[in-house]
């Protein structure tokens, strides 16, 4: 496929499909959305439904707060597309539950009628739903490739529009004239590092609610955590000014980062019913991206456009790597994208030349290109600062002239070729350390 777009609107283009504004871990939203879309496809009332995902969205939905829920496994989650018939509404499914619906919800997961079966050979970002009424119709709908994406709805066999998303049909099945991940190598970061520099206030003005919002999860965060948050071992060690901390009470600046990232995280963890806006898909990595960036700027007083252009340069780096890696790996994609994004937004925001950042982010995935993924989780906050304290460490170390060996490991002398040998490391890997997750989820559960 030919490159029909410039640099520039490339960029706009990869970036505005991939930020959007979602409730829960975004894999939710895959099953929800996909159940969902089942649900107004139904003729009567749901009589079964079989839920097939891959191992990826498995793991990550296992053991992850859903909003208004809690943690309450897949069944009840693939529930919340059924009983709110809601497809129009994409990874937002669940912020149209009410007290009514949510009892209906909980009564729908636990009735044995919604079975969840994992498909080891699904691609990464993967649901199928079959589902038969109570007039026997079959109703299947598929969603792969990306998290929104419906690529099938069958009615009794044929496939239909008709029927798909009644409220807002134009948007439901996805007719891309783009494939941005195929054409990423087109746009590389240093490429895209100079491209950033030229948009202008109005270009970016769609990420001006983005970061707002994923403040207002950290507020919350900071105002509501739990007696078992991670959050509030941090505030405790700051209280007493715990030695052990100072490492990040000395510097205000990083302290302020890490408890804002990990109160947002953790909230949205645990279940909070606020919505997040994500970075390449994921809203634990739009937080991770926009909470230090916007706490840097307002820090150091930078222009509103400067920050926005940072913005942009921090997500196309975060998709940058995840087209590489797979969106749904075997890879921490919050660590090794998402904290490394935010790292290369503040070196823009610091007017670096390209070769500093280019070592930055070298150094960056120098050190955390091997975390494993484990599922979506309230401890995903601590992968999220552990690596954010990894790129300051990243910066500290560029600002004072060093650097990563060029050709150690996996580390080249161009960044681009590194996420390159990257991409090559996570082909080989994901599938197997996915199933062997999925394996040891399951062994825990039983266990529990």
């Amino acid at each position: 496929m030919n490159m029909k777009l410039d640099k520039k609107s490339f960029i706009l283009g990869a970036i505005k499909e991939t930020v959007q504004l979602a409730y829960g871990c975004t894999e939710i939203g895959i099953v929800s959305l996909a159940c969902a879309q089942a649900g107004v496809m139904l003729k009567s009332k749901l009589k079964k439904a079989d839920v097939f995902v891959s191992t990826c969205v498995y793991r990550n939905d296992s053991m992850v707060g859903v909003p208004l829920l809690g943690i309450c496994g897949i069944p009840t989650i693939a529930a919340v597309g059924f009983v709110l018939k809601n497809p129009e509404k994409k990874l937002s499914c669940t912020s149209d539950l009410t007290k009514k619906t949510i009892l209906e919800v909980k009564k729908l997961g636990a009735s044995g009628k919604i079975k969840i079966k994992v498909n080891y050979s699904a691609p990464a970002i993967y649901t199928k739903v079959v589902a038969i009424d109570e007039k026997n119709n079959k109703i299947e709908v598929i969603i792969e490739n990306s998290h929104s994406n419906i690529a099938s709805a069958k009615f009794n066999g044929k496939e239909t529009i008709k029927n798909i998303a009644k409220k807002d049909s134009k948007h439901t099945l996805v007719n891309k004239s783009v494939n941005y991940d195929l054409l990423v190598d087109n746009v590389p970061i240093e490429k895209a590092y100079s491209v950033c520099k030229t948009f202008s206030e109005k270009d970016l003005s769609f990420l001006n609610n983005t970061y707002e919002v994923n403040n207002e999860i950290a507020k919350y965060g900071l105002k509501h955590y739990g007696k078992n948050w991670i959050l509030k071992s941090f505030l405790n060690a700051k209280k007493t000014k715990n030695s052990n901390f100072n490492i990040i009470n000395n510097n205000k600046l990083l302290s302020e980062i890490i408890i804002n990232t990990c109160a947002a995280v953790e909230a949205r963890m645990y279940g909070c019913n606020l919505p997040v806006a994500t970075s390449s898909n994921s809203g634990d990595h739009g937080l991770t991206v926009s909470i230090p960036l916007c706490i840097h700027a307002q820090k150091t007083k930078i222009s509103k456009l400067l920050f926005l252009q940072s913005l942009i340069f921090a997500h196309y780096v975060v998709w940058n790597i995840k087209s590489h890696i797979g969106h749904l790996c075997g890879m921490c994609g919050s660590a090794v994208a998402a904290a490394s994004g935010a790292v290369c937004g503040i070196a823009f925001q610091k007017k670096w030349s390209w070769q500093k950042v280019n070592d930055v982010l070298n150094a960056c995935l120098c050190n955390i290109a091997n975390v494993l993924c484990d599922g979506a989780k309230p401890s995903c906050a601590y992968k999220c600062i552990s690596a954010l304290l990894n790129g300051f460490f990243a910066l500290m170390m560029i600002e004072s002239n060093g650097s990563i060996a060029h050709n150690n490991g996996i580390i080249s002398k161009n960044v681009d070729q590194t996420i390159n040998n990257l991409k090559l490391f996570s082909k080989k890997t994901t599938r197997p350390i996915s199933d062997t997750v999925v394996e040891v989820l399951d062994s825990i559960q039983v266990k529990s």
